[in-house]
């Protein structure tokens, strides 16, 4: 969970500034992370590691999110992606500059 304007912790109802979201904590957890996809309507986001790699989810169906890990597919590509879920720097919606997924 992240802290919101008001300084609790949780999603809120309110976007985060420059329409980011941040895991202050030590690792995003796989519950965090699934609230983020059942935000309606589903903006593509961008996923940011620790490495630096984005990985970009274009729609639901092509993200499977495990106890500790993000599996990302891109079916226009057919290649799959995936990242423990503790290297999660960053989820931004696509709108935001990000970097391409490599």
């Amino acid at each position: 969970m992240w802290p919101t304007e008001g300084g609790k912790e949780g999603l809120g109802n309110k976007a985060p500034v420059n329409s980011e979201i941040r895991c202050y904590y030590d690792r995003m957890n796989a519950e965090a992370f699934r609230k983020l996809l059942n935000v309606r309507p589903f903006e593509v986001i961008g996923v940011e590691l620790t490495s630096g790699q984005v990985f970009t989810i274009k729609h639901l169906e092509a993200v499977i999110v495990l106890k500790k890990t993000l599996i990302v597919a891109d079916p226009e590509t057919e290649t799959v992606q995936w990242a423990t879920l503790v290297h999660v720097v960053a989820v931004r919606r696509r709108q935001d500059s990000l970097p391409e997924s490599t």
